[in-house]
């Protein structure tokens, strides 16, 4: 394993090609609560948290909104769709896992159903 240092470059490149050691991250353990609007789709990243007493329990938390155009929403759905078939050809996750999650997810929201599409 190589170990870089801030300041050193990798390959002859400048760490200013990756991100800054500054650059936000956020945790999201999914997407939910999806609207289109007038030429954007809006959606909700969510956390689960459990109680922070120790209490038990725990909730689904949305804690930012995404607001892309449609355009860039087809993008983003198109690069994460090669991402889950990169999990499926590694054996990372199977599409049985995949179709038992969309079913879930007919179930919770069926107005937004892949069948109804």
């Amino acid at each position: 394993m190589t170990t870089i240092r801030i300041g050193d470059e990798l390959g002859g490149r400048p760490n200013t090609e990756f991100p800054p050691s500054t650059m936000p991250t956020a945790y999201a353990e999914g997407a939910s609560s999806y609207i289109r609007g007038e030429g954007v789709v809006k959606f909700y990243l969510y956390r689960t948290d459990s109680n922070m007493f120790g209490r038990g329990g725990y909730v689904s938390n949305p804690f930012v909104q995404v607001v892309m155009p449609n355009e860039g929403f087809v993008r983003t759905v198109a690069l994460f769709q090669r991402a889950v078939n990169s999990l499926i050809q590694s054996g990372h996750i199977t599409q049985a896992q995949i179709d038992d999650m969309q079913r879930q997810l007919d179930e919770i929201n069926p107005t937004h159903s892949s069948s109804n599409a």
